[in-house]
């Protein structure tokens, strides 16, 4: 692909410096873009697409500059296509684009308004559960725990096979400790455990387990060092069921 891109790349600037119609020109940018994309160099690739006009164009160009880590320059490409193409299919997708960029600089309203635009304008489920996942997950970064276990759980009723709904079975434990319900916690987390004994966040769950479940701390700990010994989190929770048997006298465990 990059090859082909190489061999692109030439007529094509050679065919943009004569006299197009506009319908040309707009092909043979996107053309160029997308030559340009594939080569790596995503900030030409993006000025190529912003002389283009339709909504492909700016979406491709966001997507150059989202993929190449520039969030506020894909959100920006993102904003125009949604200005000027309200109505069109890569809206969604654009939408989320705004909110991850917002995200990333830490303005919460402004994110969560674009992630929920983009779940009322979702019609793929994948693209549904990616925005209920991030709208969830800026309410829990706005201290609101109860309005994102609602939104976790509703992600969970909803797309229960999607991939965000392993990191929303866990936040719910997140949800119901930051509440300060610790039996909640511990039974979410658990079943947590019995649907994903490696899931991605077991041992972050079993960190938990080995924090809130007193009456079963020591099978938790042992647990988390004999799955994931090569974690930090099962050093710390050694070190500190070690802290805990020794202010309970239990020497000889505690060593």
């Amino acid at each position: 692909r990059v090859e082909a891109a190489r061999q692109l790349a030439a007529p094509v600037d050679a065919a943009l410096a004569l006299e197009l119609k506009e319908e040309q020109a707009e092909r043979l940018n996107v053309l160029r873009g997308d030559a340009l994309t594939a080569l790596g160099r995503s900030v030409d690739a993006v000025l190529a697409y912003s002389r283009a006009k339709s909504d492909y164009a700016l979406y491709a160009a966001a997507l150059a500059a989202y993929n190449d880590g520039r969030a506020q320059d894909a959100a920006q490409s993102a904003q125009a296509l949604l200005e000027a193409f309200p109505s069109s299919l890569y809206a969604c997708e654009m939408q989320l684009v705004v909110g991850e960029a917002a995200l990333s600089a830490g303005e919460l309203p402004r994110a969560e308004a674009a992630f929920r635009a983009a779940i009322a304008s979702a019609a793929d489920a994948g693209l549904h559960a990616r925005a209920l996942a991030r709208c969830a997950w800026c309410r829990f970064m706005s201290d609101d725990a109860p309005a994102a276990e609602q939104l976790f759980r509703e992600l969970l009723q909803k797309f229960r096979e999607a991939p965000e709904a392993d990191e929303a079975r866990y936040m719910i434990g997140r949800c119901r400790d930051k509440q300060g319900d610790a039996g909640g916690a511990v039974r979410a987390w658990t079943l947590y455990l019995e649907s994903a004994p490696q899931g991605t966040h077991a041992v972050d769950a079993l960190s938990g387990l080995a924090r809130l479940d007193a009456a079963n701390a020591t099978q938790w700990t042992r647990r988390l060092a004999e799955q994931f010994s090569n974690s930090p989190a099962a050093v710390a929770a050694l070190l500190d069921a070690a802290e805990r048997a020794a202010h309970a006298g239990r020497r000889d465990e505690a060593l």
